[in-house]
């Protein structure tokens, strides 16, 4: 039986019994035997057959005393509350806001950030900056978790509070014997980080002030006690990232609204959300809340999202829709916690799992997103207040927002002009197409120019020789993985560049740095290295806007599918660009690699 069906039936009160072997395999053996056709490998004799009927029953008995046993002692699930042990108040994380910031006026927006490669602060900036774009207070501080996050935080202009540098606290070893399920499941962010963030989340609830938490991304730390590959491989998701199109408080029940404590985003697989949470100041109800959730934690080194649901089920949570229906709440009665639910993207299909009113009878706006599932937004939908990036690796993270116009012009990325390598869109086999994009990555690495990439591609295939034929066609990073170029430093443009950088640079120097293009005809070369030594005499001008497009790749009499990348122009380039590979999932529709 599977953990999910074994749950059930323990959550719902009903004692199911693992199948007999008989009816997994849908033959009686005895049968078999005495047939002629069982498995020597599996049934040597009619006696060993009986011993085994014998182990079944002993086995069904066994299993029925277990549920019996099971169902006689409170569900793990829903444990006893832990003592409520309230930490002390964080005097210095109030002597800080005290000093930069108004408690009668002012909503504190707070993130956490590291500095060590890869850095996370450009999140944060970038966020920063998009708030001042929405003409939202600056109220923005980021806690930093190590050293290089401040010193990085100084240099770009952001308040840093460094009450929370990993080194320089105490942190709780993680507890053990839960079960590899719950560790692996409780890891996945990292101990050190889960913690300081409920332990972030008590100590704010406790100051004079309401907040505002957003997620910016995270690398998790290495923990020795909870060992996981995501420690060391980049490529694994991250905590999530959010992006805004719109003032949030202007989506969110107001400050002088008394009928909510605090304010959680939708989740689709938990009650709630853990990456967006707008508090009120010094609730009592909300401190223990958190108190609770902090000791939970350290108890059982849980998944927060699941943990903090839970606890709202723990606490006597009800779910209430308000009195016109059109609202969400969840109410911890045992407390008196009022927790109000911003809406996720309606059209999801779960939304029946939270038994919420009909669609026509809710607001008709998005808060999120649910962790950009997915992607494309029906075009009669209006765009979300807020877009929450989780489960999304690094690579990914970086260049999506540049995508979606959600990037600021951080280090003069949009108002710098420079020279750009493209190419238009083809239409070839899938093979040819892999080489298409490792060809323009080698070229723009060579010559250290920017590559914007081209907006889309029509690729052709077959997925075994006597399979049928399949064309799909797709924007650009549906196909070609962005990894090696974000994490090997190449200077990576999005498709619709120059429209984003209308927002931040000048128009006259857009216009002449969009227009001052250089046609290069591939099939004219007849190799990589003729293509090379040509590009180097044209002698572009290295602070001049300029753009050069290498065209014809999919030109009949084009030999440069067959070019090999391993060239001597290009062999100082990094190798991952000459194996730069397909994105998966390119087939199925809305789902982004």
């Amino acid at each position: 039986m599977s953990r999910a069906a074994f749950s059930w039936a323990i959550r719902s009160r009903k004692a199911v019994y693992p199948a007999a072997p008989y009816d997994l395999l849908g033959e009686d053996p005895e049968k078999n035997v005495a047939a002629g056709t069982a498995d020597p490998g599996h049934f040597r004799s009619i006696a060993t057959t009986r011993f085994r009927r014998l182990g079944v029953v002993l086995a069904s008995a066994v299993s029925a005393l277990c549920v019996v046993a099971l169902l006689a002692k409170p569900l793990r699930g829903f444990a006893p509350l832990p003592p409520l042990v309230i930490p002390e108040p964080n005097h210095f994380l109030e002597a800080y806001l005290n000093a930069h910031f108004d408690p009668g006026k002012d909503v504190v927006m707070w993130t956490m950030a590291t500095g060590v490669s890869p850095s996370y602060v450009p999140s944060a900036l970038n966020w920063n900056r998009r708030r001042a774009e929405l003409e939202m207070p600056d109220t923005v501080v980021v806690f930093c978790l190590d050293r290089a996050c401040l010193e990085e935080c100084a240099r770009a202009g952001l308040r840093a509070y460094g009450g929370y540098v990993k080194d320089e606290i105490h942190i709780p070893p993680p507890s053990h014997g839960r079960g590899k399920w719950l560790k692996r499941s409780g890891a996945e962010r990292g101990h050190t980080m889960a913690y300081i963030k409920f332990k972030a989340m008590v100590d704010m609830a406790q100051t004079s002030f309401d907040s505002l938490f957003f997620e910016t991304p995270i690398r998790r730390a290495a923990d020795p006690e909870t060992p996981s590959r995501r420690a060391a491989d980049p490529r694994m998701p991250l905590q999530g990232d959010t992006f805004l199109t719109a003032n949030p408080f202007d989506h969110m029940l107001s400050r002088d609204d008394d009928s909510w404590d605090v304010q959680f985003t939708e989740d689709g697989n938990y009650l709630l959300n853990f990456g967006w949470v707008f508090c009120r100041a010094k609730r009592k109800a909300l401190v223990e809340f958190f108190a609770y959730a902090l000791s939970r934690y350290l108890a059982h080194n849980e998944w927060d999202q699941q943990l903090l649901s839970k606890m709202v089920r723990r606490l006597g949570g009800r779910e209430w829709f308000g009195e016109d229906g059109r609202g969400h709440w969840w109410l911890c009665d045992k407390i008196g916690l009022r927790m109000h639910m911003l809406p996720l993207d309606e059209v999801r299909s779960w939304t029946s799992f939270f038994a919420l009113p009909p669609l026509t009878a809710r607001t008709p706006e998005q808060f999120f997103p649910y962790h950009l599932e997915m992607y494309t937004l029906r075009e009669d939908k209006p765009s979300p207040v807020m877009h929450h990036l989780s489960g999304v690796n690094f690579a990914n993270r970086e260049f999506y927002p540049k995508e979606r116009g959600w990037a600021t012009d951080i280090d003069g990325f949009y108002s710098t002009p420079r020279p750009i390598l493209t190419g238009p869109a083809v239409t070839t086999s899938i093979s040819a197409g892999a080489h298409y994009a490792r060809l323009l990555h080698l070229v723009a690495a060579r010559l250290d120019w920017g590559l914007q990439v081209p907006s889309h591609m029509t690729l052709t295939g077959r997925n075994s020789p006597n399979g049928p034929d399949w064309t799909y066609s797709r924007s650009w990073t549906r196909f070609i993985s962005v990894e090696a170029a974000v994490t090997n430093g190449l200077d990576l443009l999005e498709h619709d560049f120059f429209a984003h950088a209308q927002k931040h640079a000048p128009a006259l120097v857009l216009h002449d740095w969009s227009k001052r293009r250089i046609a290069v005809r591939l099939r004219d070369f007849a190799d990589l290295d003729e293509l090379i030594a040509y590009l180097e005499r044209l002698d572009v001008p290295r602070k001049r806007g300029s753009v050069i497009e290498l065209l014809g790749f999919d030109e009949p009499l084009c030999k440069a599918r067959t070019w090999r990348l391993d060239a001597a122009s290009v062999r100082t380039v990094s190798p991952a660009y000459r194996h730069i590979p397909m994105c998966r999932s390119f087939h199925a529709v809305n789902i982004a690699d």
